[in-house]
């Protein structure tokens, strides 16, 4: 079962996100500011949180997104910020549980649904849903500061 929660859900299942988010942004456990933020943002709607349900009703995936409008464009796209999942999901899992995300993003008038990561997982899964690469990111680390 795909469910979209409720920002009013959130606090009921703010450890579980907060887990996820940790794991998949390798975040330390004392960045209180970076989990503020994600709490906040699910609350007031500026992000959403999907999940997915196991048959004895327990999440066993997660995905948070965020509707982004351009600034100069006003073109509507949903990003899918953070994709966890706590067990195995085959690629037509990930694509039943995608279903639900597209159809949020169209009742959103997105005009498409974006994705970043450097999970190779991810980037099988993305490009099995239909997902194409359509930029790339270039990192200079400056070393310690």
């Amino acid at each position: 079962m795909y469910l979209k929660v409720l920002s009013t859900q959130i606090p009921q299942l703010w450890d579980i996100i907060k887990f996820s988010v940790g794991k998949v942004y390798k975040i330390e456990k004392n960045s209180d500011f970076i989990f503020n933020n994600v709490l906040q943002n699910l609350l007031n709607d500026k992000y959403q949180c999907f999940v997915s349900l196991s048959d004895d009703r327990k999440i066993d995936s997660l995905v948070i997104t965020e509707l982004y409008i351009h600034k100069i464009s006003g073109v509507r796209t949903l990003n899918i910020a953070c994709l966890y999942s706590f067990k195995y999901r085959d690629l037509e899992g990930w694509k039943e549980f995608f279903d639900l995300i597209a159809d949020f993003a169209k009742s959103q008038n997105c005009s498409s649904i974006t994705a970043e990561s450097f999970n190779t997982r991810i980037w099988e899964i993305a490009e099995y849903l239909g997902f194409i690469e359509s930029s790339r990111i270039f990192t200079y680390k400056l070393g310690e500061l």
